[in-house]
């Protein structure tokens, strides 16, 4: 499918209907089942990895798709057990993003990854895993994944403060937070951005989510943590 995707110069894959279906169908997508993703040997996922940087970078329908299942696939390759997976996808996904215009698929991306870490529902070891590759998602591989859908400057201002508060969630997921409690902080500097100008800026929109619809979960408590301590205005407004 990642050939075939390659080579579709025409961009008519999706009116192929079986095929495009079993790719992209929130309900149907037969070949990107979490399920056939968690059986796959370790080189038929670096080519799924591929395969959902080709298809989201050539088919906007998908890339604009927040639900696409592509999407997900992608996530998953990400923070696969198996490290040489994770380092063909984090190489495919920076190639990827390292456009302007591809801010608001980075952003997408970033969504995907913490829905992911909150569903907790993330690939298990394989038996046959060689013994140097058998471990279980860190806080690393979490951080790695963020930083590498996080790693292009070339965004517009405005562009990487959203992506910077995207990346909110899971920067502060717990065993991120055991290995590195300035994770947001520094992924913030990397993007030319002030943690304090930026909180106060979105204030509004963060004391709505972050306070208002509060939602008592460790990730949570963190990001409010973190946002208290941004700045004097920032923690002001957080605190109120």
């Amino acid at each position: 499918m990642a050939a075939l995707a390659q080579l579709d110069t025409e961009q008519e894959l999706p009116t192929c209907g079986t095929a495009w279906t079993a790719l992209t169908h929130h309900q149907k997508h037969v070949l990107l089942h979490d399920r056939v993703l968690a059986a796959a040997p370790d080189d038929v996922l670096t080519q799924v990895g591929l395969l959902c940087r080709t298809v989201l970078e050539k088919y906007e329908s998908v890339a604009t798709d927040k639900n696409s299942p592509v999407l997900k696939a992608f996530i998953l390759v990400l923070l696969s057990p198996a490290k040489s997976v994770r380092t063909a996808g984090i190489e495919e996904v920076k190639a990827l993003l390292a456009r302007e215009d591809r801010a608001i698929l980075a952003r997408n991306l970033v969504q995907k990854l913490n829905e992911v870490l909150e569903e907790g529902r993330i690939f298990t070891v394989k038996e046959k895993t060689p013994p140097e590759d058998k471990v279980d998602v860190t806080g690393k591989m979490i951080l790695d994944c963020v930083q590498a859908l996080c790693s292009f400057k070339g965004y517009k201002v405005e562009d990487a403060e959203r992506l910077a508060l995207e990346a909110l969630p899971s920067t502060h997921n717990p065993l991120v937070e055991a290995m590195n409690n300035n994770s947001w902080m520094k992924l913030v500097a990397y993007l030319g951005l002030d943690a304090g100008r930026l909180v106060n800026r979105y204030l509004t929109q963060l004391k709505q989510l972050y306070i208002t619809d509060f939602t008592s979960t460790e990730t949570a408590r963190l990001v409010v943590a973190t946002l208290v301590r941004c700045g004097p205005a920032g923690a002001g407004g957080a605190a109120a």
